[in-house]
């Protein structure tokens, strides 16, 4: 029974996000401002930065997108500093509202959107929870021997 409402309860969050990002992602001075796009080469790191702007701050969320997908929870930060899982870090620094989220050693499932989500009201998984988002999408740059090869199809 646990796991159901898990899952139910991570759906709802999803759906949630994924309303608030449609509203938001068109009004980038609300939050953040910052590039959106970054082209990097597979086997290379990248860096996504998210600075954000809140009157309260509970917390701050990273996520991935895929074309068509659902958010994907990465990881979440409360307290300033670094924190490792797998082949990626997410940071965060409060004094400056920035946190930033390292990936090493880019794989091709890495090549996506990745949504920064500060929380800003209570931990309470409602309509009237602040969240300010951010996306931030991860393009794969080609080498020349792979732009040939697409040019010849």
């Amino acid at each position: 029974m646990q796991c159901l409402v898990c899952g139910v309860l991570q759906q709802m969050w999803n759906f949630f996000l994924l309303c608030v990002s449609l509203t938001v992602r068109g009004s980038a001075g609300k939050g953040v401002e910052q590039p959106t796009e970054l082209t990097a080469m597979e086997g290379a790191s990248a860096q996504v930065n998210c600075t954000y702007q809140t009157s309260g701050f509970n917390g701050l969320f990273w996520y991935q997108q895929h074309d068509g997908g659902a958010p994907v929870f990465l990881s979440y930060n409360v307290l300033d500093g670094l924190e490792t899982r797998g082949h990626f870090s997410s940071f965060l620094r409060r004094s400056d509202a920035h946190s930033y989220l390292l990936l090493k050693e880019l794989h091709m499932k890495d090549f996506a959107s990745y949504l920064c989500a500060v929380m800003d009201g209570y931990y309470v998984l409602s309509t009237r929870l602040g969240a300010l988002l951010f996306s931030y999408a991860i393009h794969k740059k080609h080498t020349a021997e792979e732009w040939a090869m697409e040019l010849k199809f």
